[in-house]
């Protein structure tokens, strides 16, 4: 029971986290573009290493890529139509040669048309995502985090009343 609640606390907690309106909306933007992008290259793990780097909320961005994720499984056809026109550009193709030349640059996939779809997509969907969603989070984000500390449920959950219980047993 323990396993299955420890990742849906950690998600709460970084969700109700100290973070700026702009750290959320970047954040949500963020993880939309991993989302997208096909798992299992070295693209999708840079993306996640850059995430990690920052001072993005992560769980907003956590939230953001599994959303993208379920949505992204019936876009193939689309990103396949961008990444084959990104690909198939003329001008592009010395750019696209001197990247695969590079001993590891081939291991993103980004000839894969696919893949190039869904990164081109997610790098176009990050400024409007972040300017949607600003407004959004500056005008919620205070009340829903005041609601959420307040919770009894979210307060089990991320641990306080548990740990105030076990401090308590002596």
């Amino acid at each position: 029971m323990f396993l299955i609640l420890r990742p849906i606390r950690l998600l709460l907690s970084a969700m109700i986290s100290e973070t700026t309106p702009r750290q959320k909306s970047l954040g949500l933007a963020f993880g939309i573009l991993i989302g997208l992008v096909p798992k299992g290259n070295l693209l999708a793990i840079s993306l996640g290493l850059l995430l990690a780097a920052t001072r993005l909320n992560l769980g907003i961005a956590a939230l953001g890529a599994l959303l993208a994720a379920l949505a992204a499984v019936g876009c193939d056809g689309f990103f396949d139509r961008v990444g084959w026109f990104v690909l198939s550009q003329p001008s592009l193709a010395g750019v696209w040669t001197w990247l695969y030349d590079i001993p590891w640059v081939p291991w993103t996939n980004f000839n894969n048309s696919i893949v190039m779809g869904s990164f081109v997509t997610g790098v176009a969907l990050i400024l409007p995502v972040h300017f949607a969603t600003r407004p959004l989070f500056q005008r919620y984000s205070g009340t829903l985090s005041l609601y959420a500390k307040r919770s009894w449920m979210l307060r089990l959950m991320t641990g306080a009343e548990v740990a105030n219980r076990l401090s308590s047993v002596e």
